[in-house]
């Protein structure tokens, strides 16, 4: 248990994404097929919260690498908590918003190699897909479920506060949260964190209205077949 909950590093290492991204499809078809189980959402949401929990408290066992890495400030594990916290609250709206988040940025997250510095098996790069898949699983069933409908403004408005929130802690801890500050692409090193945070901002909220989009689409398809 000591070596899977380790902190010191072991340099880059990737596993092979083609078999997670496999199995991601996989699973979002067995829940899928199971989507009408009563209890299936509410099981996958609590996962969610406990997987949040096992990361954050080994985050919690260095307090550097905590206020570094650990804080839940990237946009996967903010949905992985908002869209929880949203639905046993009833919040339709900010739960349909965290939801086409969800979808959005577990497809980001596994468009690249995995960031963790830790060889397989550690709990970072184990929660890492372990909590994707339930987060992707999570956005998917409340799309399916919830037919709350959100305009541009709306979506927009709440992206730019979330992140404008996260810009002021970078600017305080001077950690990039979220790649609001910084991108992982060379070409653009030296560009404003402002300016970024702009850029991502605008970027995110297009992404999140083109989910809204294809949802409304696929409920008019039903809507005429039925």
């Amino acid at each position: 248990m000591q070596y899977f909950f380790r902190h010191t590093t072991d340099g880059v290492f990737a596993f092979n994404m083609t078999y997670v991204r496999l199995g991601l499809v996989i699973f979002l078809l067995i829940i899928y097929k199971l989507k009408d189980k009563k209890k299936l959402l509410e099981g996958m949401l609590i996962t969610s919260l406990i997987l949040q929990g096992i990361l954050l408290s080994w985050y919690a066992m260095d307090f550097d690498l905590f206020i570094e890495e650990g804080l839940p400030l990237y946009h996967c594990r903010i949905a992985g908590i908002m869209v929880a916290i949203s639905y046993f609250l009833k919040k339709e709206k900010i739960q349909s918003y965290f939801a086409d988040l969800a979808l959005i940025g577990t497809s980001i997250a596994f468009s690249i190699p995995d960031p963790s510095k830790f060889v397989w098996p550690h709990v970072t790069n184990l929660t890492y897909v372990t909590n994707h898949y339930v987060l992707m699983a999570c956005g998917m069933l409340i799309c399916l479920k919830n037919k709350q409908k959100l305009r541009f403004k709306e979506i927009f408005l709440t992206t730019a506060v979330i992140n404008s929130i996260i810009l002021i802690l970078y600017l305080s801890l001077k950690a990039n949260y979220g790649y609001l500050v910084k991108v992982p692409i060379a070409y653009f090193d030296g560009t404003s964190p402002i300016i970024i945070t702009l850029a991502m901002t605008g970027l995110m909220s297009g992404a999140i209205y083109l989910v809204e989009i294809i949802k409304e689409k696929i409920r008019n398809k039903k809507a005429i077949k039925n």
